[in-house]
């Protein structure tokens, strides 16, 4: 990602360069409008401020457009805006035509420089987001991406140093120019003023004054804050002048005549602006026909409002093109900040959005991506709020990819503290590959493998690895296990055939009972008792069978025993109470010691059987012997006591 997941989405500093610096060469030509002021704004009239000549005198009034100090500035347009045009392909190219700039003697152009400027750092983000991305392709972390430092970047801010100190330089330069413009213009005037304090002096100062008057051409820029007044003065004391000035009526016409054909041609150029397609261009190109026609001499004064009316029709046609360029450049802008802000809004809604995985942090961050392309689509808002819409928008970003950052960053140290659990395992396992103790390190190696599992993730390649490792050690293990016991599965199946065929033979005595049965019955224990090992899937089944068929059998021989038990004590109680004395006294006593030991034992049994643990099944096979035994005290317990009853009833 991210891809740019670490330049807007991190609210890189070079971005916001570009945006001023191309912001800045689109916003010089409204400024060009605001300081120019249109041709047609000021066309004061002959009639009204201009002194009546002689017949013969040429009328010197001429309605002279208020450009202030824009002309110079339009000699110098149309050769910059050719080069400010130019394309360039690579940064190459444009640090050479820099280094041309500055070993030229000429004063750069600021059109010029700014399409410079904002042509190489076009090519400068093209080219890091064209390395960010063949990073990624190549399975590049984003987040270990860093931009590497451009060679050509530190070259071309050293040169565009050297041309803004040369800059600075010429228009301090200019300034002093102008200046000394200014006192040379007021030094024609003063002149012409003193040529115009008579008829006879004036026509004496023609020459002279035709020589001022290609001077006052000659000498261009002033402070833009004297122009109009420095030009109206001029203007009356030129009308004045000819008002002395006593000329024939041929010289007068021809004058007339040369004026009207250089104006008439400057009419026809403005019109051919109309159509120029580049809005801009013609601008620049009417300033600098303006500064021509306020230079030319009057003509005939009946042609006089006609010319002007011509110049003036073919200015606005210009002056409107021009406005509605500017409307239309506003309008735009202030769609984009609508599109921007509702970009800013989306953004921050989705930084609000809860992250619980890393799933969430990519979709979230490729949702953010794509505003940001659709971002660099949209050109330029208000020059007032371009800068603050672009902070808010970097500010949004910056917030989703700093908390991003800190959730990837606790993330790998989580990963490397399960790593390092796995490593341990992995250890634990190989030091048990060549283990023989089968039982006791398939134990060990299995809570090894639930342990495994508790453990979080680590980073792929390296969880495949620790994962490699540990199961390679677990298979060796218990591959050599199996092919340690894989001999006695024979014989554990044969062992299984001859248990079940003692219980088997367990089952037919229950059913036909001899009187040697109790024999049989310890024979056949015996016999599966020294049996071996059956398939350990097979052993709790078979012990449980084999143990209920012998309970069977020990209850019922049990009562039958206790039956003829009882009978001999009756019979042999008769000889005991003939013996006479205190035979049957001693018998009791006998019998309630007995009485007594087996209610103890049989406490002892249950205080014993309440601390067993029953988790395992070796556990729960002994509780079940040990109920067994505590069965069988409580019979013969019985059997004491019925006993006892027996003696009483005789003494009685």
């Amino acid at each position: 990602m991210d891809s740019q997941e670490n330049t807007l989405n991190k609210g890189t500093e070079e971005v916001k360069q570009t945006e001023q610096v191309e912001n800045q060469a689109e916003s010089e030509a409204p400024k060009a409008e605001e300081e120019t002021p249109k041709a047609e704004e000021e066309t004061p009239k002959a009639e009204e401020e201009a002194p009546k000549a002689d017949a013969e005198a040429p009328e010197a009034k001429e309605e002279a457009p208020t450009t202030g100090d824009a002309a110079p500035q339009a000699e110098n347009a149309a050769p910059a805006e050719d080069m400010s045009k130019k394309v360039y392909n690579s940064k190459k190219e444009v640090i050479e035509r820099l280094k041309e700039i500055v070993a030229s003697d000429e004063t750069p152009d600021k059109a010029e420089v700014d399409h410079l400027k904002t042509t190489f750092y076009k090519l400068h983000f093209a080219e890091r987001e064209q390395q960010q991305k063949a990073y990624l392709e190549a399975g590049g972390d984003p987040e270990k991406y860093q931009v590497v430092p451009d060679e050509d970047e530190e070259v071309f801010k050293a040169e565009m140093n050297v041309i803004k100190e040369k800059r600075q330089k010429a228009f301090l330069a200019l300034e002093e120019e102008k200046q000394k413009n200014l006192k040379r213009k007021e030094e024609i005037i003063d002149k012409i003023t003193e040529m115009s304090a008579s008829p006879e002096v004036a026509n004496k100062s023609y020459n002279d004054f035709k020589a001022l008057q290609q001077e006052w051409k000659s000498i261009k820029a002033v402070p833009a804050e004297k122009a109009n007044e420095l030009w109206h003065n001029y203007q009356l004391h030129v009308e004045q002048f000819y008002d002395m000035l006593n000329l024939n009526r041929e010289a007068r016409e021809y004058d007339f005549k040369k004026n009207l054909e250089a104006k008439t041609k400057l009419c026809e150029a403005a019109e051919k602006l109309a159509d120029e397609p580049d809005v801009i261009r013609a601008f620049h190109q009417l300033q600098d026909l303006h500064q021509q026609y306020r230079e030319i001499g009057p003509v005939a004064k009946e042609l006089r409002e006609q010319i002007w009316a011509r110049f003036k029709a073919a200015s606005t046609v210009i002056n409107k093109k021009h406005q509605q360029h500017f409307d239309e450049l506003r309008a735009k802008e202030e769609d984009n900040l609508k599109r921007k802000t509702e970009l800013c809004e989306k953004v921050e809604a989705i930084a609000k959005e809860e992250n619980k995985g890393s799933a969430d942090w990519d979709k979230h961050t490729q949702q953010i991506i794509e505003v940001q392309k659709e971002w660099k689509t949209i050109g330029f808002a208000p020059q007032k709020m371009n800068v603050k819409i672009f902070e808010r928008f970097r500010a949004a970003c910056d917030d989703f990819f700093t908390r991003k950052a800190e959730y990837f960053k606790q993330m790998k140290a989580q990963f490397a503290e399960n790593a390092d659990k796995k490593r341990a395992l992995v250890e634990q396992a190989q030091a048990l590959t060549d283990s023989t103790d089968w039982h006791a390190t398939a134990d060990k190696l299995i809570a090894l493998q639930k342990e495994w599992k508790t453990i979080g993730m680590v980073p792929h390649k390296l969880g495949d690895k620790l994962w490699a490792d540990f199961q390679a050690a677990c298979n060796h293990f218990f591959d050599a296990r199996k092919a340690a016991n894989a001999g006695t599965r024979t014989a554990e199946k044969d062992n299984l055939a001859k248990k079940q065929d003692v219980i088997e033979k367990l089952k037919a005595l229950l059913e036909n009972a001899g009187d040697d049965v109790q024999q049989k019955v310890q024979e056949l224990t015996e016999e599966f008792n020294n049996i071996g090992h059956v398939p350990y899937k097979e052993k709790d089944k078979i012990y449980n069978e084999y143990h209920e068929v012998l309970d069977k059998i020990y209850k019922d021989l049990h009562v039958s025993a206790a039956r003829r038990r009882m009978d001999n004590f009756r019979n042999n109680l008769k000889n005991v109470a003939e013996r006479g004395g205190n035979a049957l006294d001693n018998e009791r006593a006998r019998l309630m010691r007995q009485y007594d030991r087996l209610k103890g034992d049989i406490t002892t049994y249950e205080n014993n059987l309440g601390f067993l643990n029953v988790s395992s099944k070796k556990g729960n096979s002994l509780i079940e012997e040990m109920n067994r035994r505590i069965q069988k005290l409580k019979d013969e317990l019985e059997e004491t006591r019925q006993k006892i009853k027996t003696i009483d009833a005789q003494n009685k």
